[in-house]
């Protein structure tokens, strides 16, 4: 299991970002999902709320491009 700084904050920020999901960060960080939730709780981080964000404009994006 890592639960090294470096690794928590590595997860911290992509989950941020809206970049991974709780999941894909709890295998890259070999650690369980109920920690992952744990570090953000503790940093004020909603995890569904940026990754929902990001799709949204991304989806926005694609419905205004032209072929």
């Amino acid at each position: 299991m890592m639960k090294d700084p470096e690794a928590r904050r590595a997860v911290l920020l992509l989950i941020s970002r809206g970049t991974i999901t709780v999941h894909e960060a709890r295998l890259l960080a070999g650690v369980s999902r109920q920690l992952i939730h744990k570090w953000c709780r503790s940093t004020g981080i909603v995890p569904g709320k940026a990754r929902n964000a990001r799709i949204t404009r991304a989806w926005k994006g694609a419905l205004n491009e032209r072929p």
